[in-house]
Order: C-alpha cells, then structure tokens, then sequence
C-alpha cells in the first residue's frame, strides 16, 4: 500500500545532542552550563524526550529495555527547579519521558530545561521536541533544531508530507515560490545512526473547507475556514497520488506501487532548497499526469495585429496570437517542420 502521512508540525521546535555529564549530574548544553534558557508565552506545553536505547515494548524476548533513565525538568529563572515531576524509573522500560507544563500569566516567561542522567555516564545520544506549544516557545541558547520527523512519518516506506501555505505558490501568485511553513516538521532525525531523507514530499495547507476544524476564516479574506497543517497537506498528496494511480492503470495498464509513485512524485516536484526542509520539492501532479496523458493542443482561433500590411506576409516577422486548448508551458507552434518562437500567455 501506498502510506501518506503527515510529517508533523513541530517545525524545528527541538533540540539533540549527545549526553555531556557524570551520573546523576545535569547534560552541560556548554561546557559548565546546565541550563538552557527558552521564553515560554502564555499557554500549556508538552515536551517529549527519548533517548537511544532499547524498547521493552517492542515485544522481544531478549529486550530487557532501556539501561540509560533519562529525566527532564523545569527551572525558573533563578535556577530554581520549578514544582513539577513526573519522571519515573525508566530502566527496563521504554526510554522516554514526557513533561507537560503551562504558564498561566497573560506575559512571557523564561524558564529554563534541565536534563539529567539518573542512573550512569553514558554518552547517550538524546533529543526532545515540544509536541505542544512549540510556535510559541523562542530558544534563548544552544539552538540546534534537529530533525522533528519522528514515529511513523520517518518510517523508509512512509511519503512524510510537508506542508506550504497554498498562497504561496507560482499556481495562486506567480510571483512567489513554494517555501515551508515555519511549523512544518524538519527532517535530520537518526534511526540506528542513519539520517533517512525526509520529508518525502511538500504539498499544499491552509486552503478552504466546509468543515469548521479550528481554522482562522480570514487567513484568505473569504466566509470559509481554513484547514491547515502537515494534517492537511497529507490528504492533498493522498489525494493527487490517487488520481496519479488512476490515470496510470486507464493509459498504460500499470498498477503503480509505492516505490514508483514516490519516484514519480520526487522526479517532478519543484525544488525548495534545503533537502532536510522541504525534500525534492512542492507537488506538480500535473507534471506526472502529462508523463502518460498529454494530450495534443487545438487551436480554437488566432489573431494577427490588424495594423501589419497584409502585402508584406511571408516577407517579414510578425506575431500571431493563438487560443486553443491543452496548452502548455511545453507547448511550441511549428509552421510546416519549423518550430517557431512560442510565447505561453
């Protein structure tokens, strides 16, 4: 089957390294400090932190779990641990821990992320991303961002899809060009030490729906609502990946599986730049479908300016302009087996 799934909004909402610290000391972010700063608008917040270890869950009879317990925690901006824990004793289970918190004032706060390592000195490599909040966290210190593809949208037979503000594509404006939305999960995350290439795809967001899902109506300045996110991005590309299939089986006979079709859609799509940001680029599905159902142009009627002196046709330039259908950016006029200089409107 054919997986499409959303590749997270988590934007580059994170931050990984490997563990820098003594048992039971804090990870030093740089060297001597423990703390790393963020500011923290109002609202509540959910982290989640993993680390490299075995999974007791996973079922095997030989995984005893994880032998590294890593815990998270708050600080306010003294230094002063903040009221809040519910890390647990992770050895011999899964190796992660998840920390809510909310800030209930109507300003920002700094606070502060401490991790430390209860149990040995292992240089363990770790990562956390805000699951929740993040759009409304800034990262004080020791930026690094960090893959926030995770679970099953980093799986190699997953298509993760990006998201980009319909807007913001050649189709609705041409004068601008397909870039991520700044929530749109990055890709860089390591599975057995490997950075797989992701996101697979980029496809469009934020368009109009009938169904009220929380959208903001005047995102586009019309009555309808607006459906936004990599959640919405993913139904796009489902979507166009199903006419894709299709069109291919009705022309060519071809039952396209997912290889194929993920080759299909990387091959056309529009490039974006950062591979880790935005993968081989935004979806052409139109690109792909004149692969195999291309059909010929035909010309409807065509103008010659009325100022040019008929005497001279056949002797000197002039323009024609034609309309017809199934034109494209491809399209070239001949005349006779002479290809002429064709200008698309």
């Amino acid at each position: 089957a054919i997986y499409v799934s959303a590749a997270g909004n988590y934007g580059q909402y994170a931050y990984s390294g490997i563990f820098n610290g003594a048992a039971g000391k804090a990870h030093e972010f740089a060297a001597g400090d423990t703390l790393q700063s963020i500011t923290i608008q109002p609202g509540s917040y959910t982290v989640s932190l993993q680390w490299e270890d075995d999974f007791y869950s996973i079922g095997e009879t030989d995984n005893d779990g994880t032998q590294v317990d890593l815990d998270i925690y708050l600080y306010d901006e003294s230094g002063t641990s903040i009221e809040y824990n519910t890390n647990v004793n992770n050895i011999g289970k899964d190796p992660f821990e998840v920390m809510d918190f909310t800030n209930p004032s109507d300003v920002p706060v700094n606070v502060n992320i401490k991790v430390v390592n209860a149990t040995n000195d292992d240089a363990v490599r770790f990562k956390y991303i805000f699951f929740r909040g993040g759009p409304n966290v800034t990262f004080n210190e020791h930026i690094n961002g960090g893959g926030t593809i995770v679970g099953q949208a980093n799986a190699l037979g997953a298509i993760a899809t990006g998201a980009v503000f319909y807007q913001n594509t050649p189709s609705i404006d041409p004068t601008k060009s397909p870039t991520p939305a700044s929530f749109s999960s990055r890709g860089g995350t390591p599975v057995d030490g490997v950075v797989r290439s992701k996101p697979d795809i980029m496809g469009p967001n934020g368009a109009n729906t009938t169904v009220e899902l929380g959208g903001n109506p005047t995102i586009d300045n019309d009555e309808f609502p607006n459906f936004s996110g990599t959640s919405a991005a993913a139904p796009h590309v489902a979507g166009a990946i199903a006419l894709i299939r299709e069109g291919r089986d009705r022309f060519l006979g071809l039952n396209t599986g997912p290889r194929v079709m993920k080759q299909l859609i990387q091959e056309t799509a529009t490039p974006m730049g950062d591979p880790l940001e935005s993968g081989p680029g935004f979806l052409q599905t139109q690109d792909v479908m004149l692969q195999f159902a291309n059909p010929s142009p035909e010309i409807v009627s065509y103008d010659i300016d009325p100022s040019i002196d008929v005497q001279t046709l056949g002797r000197e330039p002039f323009e024609v302009t034609i309309k017809g259908k199934y034109m494209t950016d491809t399209t070239v006029v001949v005349f006779g087996e002479t290809p002429l200089e064709t200008v698309i409107i």
